[in-house]
């Protein structure tokens, strides 16, 4: 059986794809994986890697029948590190149709490989499509601001309590100053609040502004990815 990883978010611009990559890359020296990108971003996993231009199909045409899987598929390399990836439509219009997307990339994509890495959108886009009772673990990224707490209150509820053991959360762009101050929830707070245990937090870093459209550079910028990716691949064994 393949272990299936959704990675996602309450809000837009939260490192995703950064995070997956980098969660990618440290699975691949050791195991098969495969990539799937269905953020539908304008700066996307295909983009970072310079790959965009190669796109001819992607994980819409998987879903819906119009390509295989070999044909879908395209090898990516990070850091010497090699792996399969399936890109999001170049075309920002372009959907799969029905509302089973997870159960579709399980039935084709298990057993195929060891670990599935989905970049997804965040959950209030994802809603009326997903199917999350086929995956193995769930990392919800969030902020820890006041009015966060309503948000991931909301993405719990669409995720569904019967999935809640699935769920991973990382607590991003946490500022140690705002959290003593009381406009931000603290880690610990966060955790008795919604009743789950976090993989951790990365601090609030002024060069989030400066993120641009290469994995290298954005990864150089972003201090933490790594460690957290090894934080949340431990939980995943």
């Amino acid at each position: 059986m393949s272990k299936f990883l959704l990675v996602t978010s309450c809000e837009e611009q939260q490192g995703k794809t950064v995070l997956s990559l980098e969660l990618a890359k440290k699975l691949a020296k050791n195991n098969s994986v495969v990539y799937v990108d269905i953020s539908g971003s304008t700066k996307n996993a295909s983009v970072y890697l310079g790959y965009d231009m190669n796109i001819i199909y992607d994980y819409v045409d998987l879903v819906d029948d119009t390509c295989s899987l070999d044909e879908g598929k395209i090898s990516a390399e990070v850091e010497g590190s090699v792996f399969d990836m399936i890109p999001t439509p170049r075309l920002e219009t372009k959907k799969a149709e029905g509302n089973k997307i997870f159960g579709k990339l399980f039935m084709i994509l298990n057993d195929k490989y060891d670990y599935v890495i989905i970049d997804g959108s965040s959950i209030r886009d994802e809603k009326d499509i997903m199917d999350y009772s086929v995956l193995d673990r769930i990392l919800l990224i969030t902020e820890s601001r006041i009015e966060d707490i309503g948000r991931m209150n909301t993405c719990l509820n669409i995720i569904g309590k019967e999935n809640a053991g699935n769920i991973l959360y990382l607590v991003n762009k946490y500022m140690k100053k705002e959290g003593k101050k009381g406009t931000m929830f603290t880690p610990k707070e966060l955790e008795d609040m919604i009743n789950l245990k976090s993989v951790g937090h990365i601090e609030f870093d002024l060069n989030y502004q400066k993120v641009g459209n290469s994995y290298v550079e954005n990864k150089n910028l972003l201090t933490g990815i790594e460690s957290t990716a090894d934080r949340i691949i431990e939980k995943l064994s």
